[in-house]
Formats: structure tokens, sequence, C-alpha cells
């Protein structure tokens, strides 16, 4: 049986709390660094998304033996 939505359910789970946890710190700081947070974190977080997301589905991927 495969199971592959199984481990790509877990990776999408993984993503997000990594994304959420990067944001509340990264808001905080540009809060301190007096940045606006709606045009400076969108964009640094977007694109750590792509990389977390292409990582997790490609690197460790059982579909992909090394």
């Amino acid at each position: 049986m495969d199971c592959s939505h199984v481990f790509i359910t877990n990776c999408g789970f993984l993503q997000v709390t990594i994304l959420l946890f990067v944001c509340q710190w990264l808001v905080a700081l540009m809060w301190q660094w007096r940045i606006d947070p709606d045009n400076a974190a969108i964009p640094y977080l977007t694109a750590l998304g792509d990389l977390v997301g292409t990582t997790f589905l490609f690197w460790p991927s059982p579909s992909f033996p090394p």
C-alpha cells in the first residue's frame, strides 16, 4: 500500500509549523527595527515557504531513492 499521502501531509504540517514560528519571530524583530512587517515580512516568508516546501517534498521523499 502506498502511503505517500501521509508523508506529504506530514511535510505540509511541518512546513506550516515552521513558517508560523518564523513569522512570529520575524514580525517582532521588524517591529523592533520600526519596519512595516506587512510590506517587508511577506516576501521573506514566501521565499522561506518555497524553500522549505521544495526541500521537504524532494529531498527526503521515499519515491526518490538515494
